[in-house]
């Protein structure tokens, strides 16, 4: 017996017990009409059965592939690889970093990344996601579950270990820039 005619017996059930208590409790119209032969009726019955057939295919499209950079200091014989995550996007946050918060809480402990301030300010959790240099904290999901999601630390930097990058450089720059202007004012 298939889902869609165990549901129909359900919702035929339901109506002829529902109908039924209607007829008998209602003392002021003993010929009320049943909806069995009403056109609007039936096709909200069939609209209602071929919706409830069609949740467990959605619910299954909303796996999302994710495919990160990984790669460990402490094993220096092992080469940097990608790794796959499959998440269920019904039960993660709408922004990639939300994705990773949960790979890390639930599938792996180990994944490394950095994170702060979760609004785009601080720059911390600046990674390549798809090709893009951004931030995750602001970057959503793509909704489209058929391509999965590329994570990788940033390309001009050196990988301290999974997403975590040297930022030592840049801020070496930073403070070399930011010196040189105040001194041009």
């Amino acid at each position: 017996m298939t889902i869609r005619s165990k549901s129909s017996q359900f919702l035929r059930h339901l109506y002829n017990r529902t109908s039924s208590f209607l007829t008998r409790n209602n003392t002021k119209s003993p010929n009320f009409p049943v909806l069995s032969d009403h056109a609007a009726a039936r096709d909200h019955a069939k609209a209602s059965v071929e919706t409830h057939c069609s949740v467990p295919q959605k619910m299954k499209s909303l796996i999302k592939e994710f495919k990160i950079y990984r790669w460990d200091p402490d094993r220096p014989l092992h080469k940097p690889y990608m790794q796959s995550f499959f998440l269920d996007l019904s039960t993660c946050g709408p922004m990639v970093l939300d994705a990773l918060q949960k790979i890390k809480a639930e599938e792996d402990s180990g994944l490394s990344y950095r994170r702060s301030c979760r609004e785009g300010i601080c720059g911390s959790c600046a990674m390549n996601i798809d090709g893009t240099n951004t931030v995750a904290c602001l970057k959503p999901i793509d909704a489209d579950t058929d391509k999965p999601i590329t994570v990788m630390p940033l390309p001009h930097m050196f990988v301290v270990k999974d997403l975590v990058v040297d930022f030592s450089n840049f801020y070496q720059q930073y403070k070399y820039e930011n010196h040189a202007i105040l001194f041009q004012l």
